[in-house]
Parts: structure tokens; C-alpha cells; sequence
């Protein structure tokens, strides 16, 4: 699933775990010993229940054996002990889109969690990125655009925050704002294919062809096999 495990970055801020602990449980996981790793991080739950690194990693385990409601549950209470914990937030966030399918709710219960863990990472724009795909996730444009907006005041150099404020601005409608904050990311990324492509599309979709042909250019030459950039490039021209 991807799930992001942070164990060793975790040592010096969480829980009573020893790094002894921590690098057997990890040990553990990276060989597929999911069963050995759960019993270990039960174990070391019983001296310290308020580690929310160790929840954090009951989370993956459970995320690897598809036990989606229970890896929900622990990556919640990872980020409500830890709030600071920046994985558990990644994590949370992914297993509730995973369990959006047959869950409505995951995604707000996610949402709810991850707003309380703000005040403890006021500057963190990563937390605020979550936030924004949890609301796009839930078709609320305008939400994510403002934990955007704030993830872009903190850090204005991130060509990720660029691209996702300017994709979200093409939802709303908000041609002239995503044309901006595309390029941005254009200019602080010039060879990155995606950002490219986007960039051009916003100037096909305005009728200003020549404009896009650079863009789409940079998107063949990445990435000659896909007819998606050929196209494009043929309808600029």
C-alpha cells in the first residue's frame, strides 16, 4: 500500500520503546513477519499505551494485511498521542481514501483527526497537503484550495503546492489563478513532465495553442510512448 513508516526518525521524540525494540519490530515488517511484528508492538504497548509511534506501526501492519478498520483505528490514535507524528497523518490519510469506497465517513473522520493535529504542527504545509486531498477527495474545492493557500504562505518555494493549488483552481473554474500557480510550478520545476503537461492543457483549453506546444514538448520527450502528449501537441499546433 505504500504506507510510510518513520520507526527510526521516531526514536528521539515518542514513547518509552527502546531503539532496540523499534529496529526489531522494523526488522520484522521489511521480512513480511507481520504476526511476529504485531506481538512485539502489543508487547511494547503494554509498557507505554500513549506511544503514538508505536500505534503508528500496528497501523502498517494492519494496512499490509488489508485490515483497513483496524489500521484506521491505530493510525488515529497514533496522531491523537503524536500529533507531531508526520507519517501516521500520511498514513491515516491513505487508508481512510482506501476505505472511502465502502465508507463514506472514513474520509470526514480523517479530515476531523488530522484539523486537531494543526495546532501542533502550525507550519507543517505536508499536514495541510493531506488536508487538501482529503477535502478534494470529498469534492469540497474550496476547502482544499484554502489549506492550499496557508501550505503555500509557509512554504511559497514547494512546486508540489504549486501544482495541487493550480489543479484545484481548474476545478473551481479559476483559470487565471491556475495559470499562474502552474507556471510557478513550471519555474521552480522546469522539467517535471506533469507540471508541464497540465500547464499546456490550461493553454489549450484558453485557445492560445502556440503557447502550449513548449509544454507539451517537455511531456513527449519524457515520456515518448504515451499518445496522450503526442495528441496534445498535435492540437496545439
Amino acid at each position: 500500500l505504500g504506507l510510510v513508516c518513520l520507526c527510526l526518525c521516531r526514536l528521539p521524540a515518542y514513547g518509552a520503546a527502546s531503539r532496540e525494540t523499534i529496529l526489531r519490530i522494523q526488522s520484522y515488517m521489511e521480512e513480511g513477519k507481520f504476526e511476529a511484528a504485531e506481538i512485539a508492538i502489543s508487547a511494547a504497548l503494554k509498557k507505554d499505551a500513549n506511544d503514538g509511534g508505536l500505534y503508528n506501526l500496528r497501523g502498517i501492519v494492519h494496512a499490509e494485511r488489508n485490515q483497513l478498520t483496524d489500521a484506521e483505528s491505530d493510525f488515529t490514535q497514533a496522531v491523537r498521542l503524536s500529533p507531531g507524528l508526520a507519517g501516521a497523518s500520511l498514513n491515516l490519510s491513505r487508508v481512510a481514501g482506501l476505505l472511502s469506497a465502502t465508507d463514506p465517513q472514513a474520509l470526514t473522520r480523517a479530515r476531523a483527526t488530522l484539523e486537531k493535529a494543526v495546532p501542533a504542527r502550525p507550519k507543517d504545509p505536508a499536514l495541510l497537503m493531506e488536508l487538501a486531498r482529503i477535502a478534494e477527495k470529498q469534492n469540497d474545492l474550496t476547502g482544499a484550495l484554502g489549506y492550499l493557500a496557508h501550505a503555500r504562505d509557509l512554504d511559497p518555494r514547494s512546486a508540489p503546492v504549486h501544482f495541487f493549488f493550480g489543479m484545484v483552481c481548474i476545478g473551481l473554474n479559476l483559470s487565471v489563478e491556475a495559470k499562474a500557480s502552474l507556471q510557478r510550478a513550471v519555474d521552480l520545476d522546469p522539467d517535471n513532465p506533469i507540471y508541464n503537461y497540465a500547464r499546456g492543457s490550461v493553454e489549450l483549453d484558453g485557445r492560445t495553442g502556440w503557447e502550449a506546444i513548449p509544454y507539451f514538448k517537455k511531456y513527449v520527450t519524457a515520456h515518448p510512448d504515451d499518445p496522450r502528449g503526442h495528441f496534445s501537441l498535435g492540437a496545439a499546433h
